[in-house]
């Protein structure tokens, strides 16, 4: 019984082999246009990383001035008796938008009656249809007020503010944050007691008269 499985083990070899030269002496001999083309190499794909995962820029980075590590030390003076933390109020720009509006004029016809001149039936792929003809007379030009939005941009004083280290001297300087507003052109002028003075050449009234 062993001798027959080694036997039975040798013929299904041989076997396979034999086939295994048959396949290969077929395709030498067949047309090289009848093979199958090899398969195309994938192209490489573009992957689009989130916000995230993108890399940095470091002249981006560059431009942005981080605020020093608490060190201990006042940030004015460098001393460092009583130092400790502070809001400190600092002067910048502030760029804010405004709206206006505005209105025009604005010419626009209203048309008169028409005049009635019959039928059209016409044909086409989804059959026969019919539309009216109208004569038009005349028209009466009247104007309108429309509305014209305008938006610009202004730059306003805004106050930010900043976390500083101070000492006890520093703190108890007085702020260097001065507003400087603009005074109007015109201002209104007032006497003593409050009442608008007297122009040049005007008279007081008189005690006597009524």
């Amino acid at each position: 019984m062993p001798q027959l499985h080694t036997q039975t083990a040798w013929g299904r070899a041989a076997i396979r082999i034999a086939a295994i030269l048959l396949l290969a002496s077929a395709a030498a001999a067949a047309d090289p246009e009848s093979l199958p083309r090899p398969r195309a190499k994938p192209e490489p794909q573009n992957l689009v990383l989130p916000d995230d995962a993108k890399p940095k820029d470091p002249k981006a980075d560059a431009g942005k001035k981080e605020a020093p590590p608490p060190d201990g030390r006042c940030d004015q003076c460098g001393g460092c008796e009583g130092v400790r933390k502070v809001g400190v109020p600092k002067m910048i720009e502030k760029e804010i938008r405004k709206v206006c509006w505005d209105a025009k004029c604005e010419d626009f016809c209203i048309p008169g009656p028409s005049v009635w001149c019959g039928k059209v039936c016409k044909q086409d792929d989804c059959g026969c249809w019919t539309h009216d003809l109208w004569k038009p007379t005349c028209a009466e030009v009247k104007t309108r007020v429309v509305p014209v939005r305008k938006e610009t941009k202004r730059k306003v004083p805004a106050v930010e503010w900043k976390v500083e280290e101070r000492c006890a001297c520093c703190r108890r300087k007085p702020c260097d944050l001065v507003a400087n507003p603009t005074p109007p052109k015109n201002p209104p002028t007032r006497g003593d007691s409050g009442s608008p003075r007297n122009l040049k050449g005007s008279k007081a009234p008189s005690s006597g008269s009524l």
